[in-house]
């Protein structure tokens, strides 16, 4: 059973990130998400502890800390606080590549497990792992969809804007690795399907099928994309792309 005392806290901790650089353009999305996952969301939950168990021997984050805490700034990494660590590093240490140890928790299988079976952000389940900060649900998922009707697609759905600077450079990063692994040959194409689909959450449904664009054209496409359709899309404003 919630105890309201906990909801407040949770809302104050919430309440004071909306204010910051960092959460002045969260959509209505990452507020629901953050409560979900927070008080609803007892699979996550439960997954969360787990993986914390399995790494430190107990459920509870090794270095608790809120966004509104004195010291948030020296712990967190960017852009909650000033530690600079950029994403390609995060994704070394999390996700089992090769990293420096030591002030950074490597939580290899059990981050990989989270981020692929809840479609988290990289740098909220980072935090929540470490620290216990809320978590939203992710405003864009990619997969590589062999099941779809269109043969080999790489699909992205969006779910609301904006889209960061960062989720800009994971989507371009993230497709990058497909194309890389597809080796196209011939050149590539511009084998690209947009949909607009309102059958559950309304999203953007991007679809690159064999042969397939390039990165930077996939990119426009995307961009051109949330343009077009961010009218639909909930939870709007903020930075434009």
């Amino acid at each position: 059973m919630l105890k309201p005392d906990d909801v407040i806290s949770f809302s104050d901790q919430i309440i004071y990130g909306s204010k910051q650089t960092w959460g002045k353009f969260w959509t209505q999305r990452d507020i629901d998400g953050f409560y979900y996952n927070e008080f609803m969301n007892q699979t996550f939950q439960l997954a969360l502890g787990e993986a914390r168990r399995n790494r430190q021997g107990h459920q509870e984050p090794p270095q608790p800390c809120r966004w509104d805490d004195a010291n948030a700034q020296e712990l967190f990494i960017t852009p909650w606080g000033n530690r600079g660590i950029n994403m390609p590093d995060i994704d070394a240490q999390l996700i089992g590549s090769e990293g420096p140890k030591g002030s950074h928790w490597d939580q290899g299988k059990e981050f990989r497990d989270l981020f692929e079976g809840f479609c988290l952000n990289e740098s909220y389940l980072y935090n929540t792992l470490l620290h216990g900060t809320p978590v939203p649900f992710m405003r864009l998922w990619a997969t590589a969809d062999d099941n779809h009707p269109l043969p080999s697609s790489y699909r992205i759905e969006i779910y609301s804007s904006p889209i960061g600077e960062l989720e800009k450079q994971w989507i371009k990063r993230a497709y990058g690795d497909f194309w890389g692994w597809q080796r196209p040959e011939p050149p590539a194409g511009a084998n690209i399907v947009v949909n607009f689909l309102s059958d559950g959450p309304p999203r953007i449904e991007i679809l690159s099928h064999p042969p397939y664009a390039s990165p930077s054209v996939y990119a426009q496409v995307v961009k051109e994309a949330i343009i077009k359709h961010k009218a639909e899309l909930r939870g709007l404003g903020g930075i434009p792309l």
